[in-house]
């Protein structure tokens, strides 16, 4: 294994530092207030090639590899993590989805505008009594001639007010467990989907999340994803894919804030000196950085197996673990450190960094669902005891 990025790396790092510091930090304190979707801004990064880069180049993609898109995931989440939610999931995990399963029409069909930010998806999987526990899903998918009528609710849908792709699952079949499980590709505003209620959440103000509820929408056959009864077992890949890139945004929030900290140190001054020169709080800062490097190793080491098709699936469950606790403890050592600096600035970066950190322990599987993942892929569980 190399312990160095590769020249091609370094420059897209460059590269994307650069362009986020330039046209976002300036303005993510404005999008934040506004609490919606950044519409307007996320067409510009289509525009100038930073969505959808893990996707083959015939559909609009970069064909970047996986350490490329934790890097970007990072440099987007250094600044706004909401954001960076929507571009790996919109972007990069919904189509992957599209490109393992999906026909050749389907993928001419949505790939380019999405990696193009011409359109936005979202992902209708998780409901009320349902979360990390796939299987407890309730919405259904019955069949009538050529055509399914689904029926459920759905929760925590990112985009939900602005996709006009909607990836839904649902059970066509429940009696057979998760091979009864389908998923269907659904155009547009259709009436049967309807916003229940849009969510207000404590971080991710960027990031557009809401309620939906599905009432008899008639979808075609062909609008399936893949074969009927596909489950979840073509699509490991994807979820992995999906947890790599929110540890990678986690650690992108430990870093900027990391980053924070030290600039702070550096100004704050105490009887003529600055922070650092006091013991405790140089030791503190340099617990931080070891543990920042300490977790990007492991991402980057997930990231290149995945690459080299390596099985990475417990690995992808302890950096998406350990990113989260991560950044939510190195968050609160902030504003611990900053005082009232950080407690009574709401716009500042650790005030806005320490608002999205929590979101990382609980979306895409919660840090007690990656324990069990870990457990069973050390063979301490029967693997048919755990659902995903």
């Amino acid at each position: 294994m190399e312990f160095e990025l590769a020249e091609e790396q370094k420059r897209f790092q460059k590269i994307a530092h650069e362009y986020f510091e330039k046209e976002l930090a300036p303005i993510v304190v404005e999008l934040e207030k506004k609490d919606n979707f950044p519409l307007d801004f996320f067409k510009k990064i289509g525009r100038d090639g930073f969505l959808g880069i893990n996707l083959p180049k015939k559909y609009g993609g970069r064909e970047a590899d996986t350490i490329t898109c934790c890097l970007l995931m990072e440099e987007v989440s250094h600044i706004c993590p909401g954001l960076a939610a929507c571009i790996f999931t919109t972007t990069m995990t919904l189509p992957l989805s599209i490109l393992t399963v999906g026909s050749e029409k389907q993928k001419e069909k949505y790939l380019r505008p999405l990696a193009r930010g011409e359109r936005i998806s979202t992902l209708c999987f998780t409901e009320p009594d349902a979360g990390s526990d796939n299987l407890n899903i309730l919405t259904t998918a019955e069949k009538s001639g050529d055509y399914y009528i689904i029926n459920g609710n759905k929760i925590f849908i990112t985009n939900g007010t602005v996709g006009d792709i909607h990836l839904i699952v649902a059970y066509t079949d429940r009696s057979k467990g998760g091979r009864g499980l389908s998923m269907f590709l659904v155009d547009g505003h259709p009436p049967e989907i309807d916003i229940s209620r849009k969510l207000d959440k404590l971080g991710w103000h960027t990031s557009d999340t809401v309620e939906l509820a599905i009432n008899n929408l008639k979808v075609h056959k062909e609008q399936m994803l893949g074969p009927e009864g596909i489950g979840l077992s073509k699509t490991l890949d994807t979820i992995s894919f999906g947890r790599m890139m929110m540890a990678a945004s986690a650690l992108g929030i430990a870093q900027g804030t990391y980053d924070e900290c030290v600039k702070f140190c550096n100004e704050r001054m105490v009887n003529g000196s600055p922070l650092t020169k006091l013991q405790s709080i140089r030791h503190q800062l340099v617990n931080m950085y070891i543990d920042i490097e300490m977790n990007r190793l492991m991402i980057y080491k997930t990231a290149w197996k995945r690459d080299k098709g390596l099985r990475h699936r417990k690995e992808s469950s302890i950096v998406k673990y350990y990113a989260g606790t991560l950044a939510r403890r190195i968050t609160m050592e902030a504003v611990q450190l900053l005082g009232e600096n950080a407690f009574t600035d709401h716009d500042s970066l650790v005030a806005r960094h320490f608002r999205d950190a929590p979101v990382y322990t609980l979306a895409d599987g919660t840090s007690e669902i990656q324990q069990e993942i870990i457990s069973r892929e050390m063979g301490f569980v029967d693997k048919k005891e755990i659902r995903l």
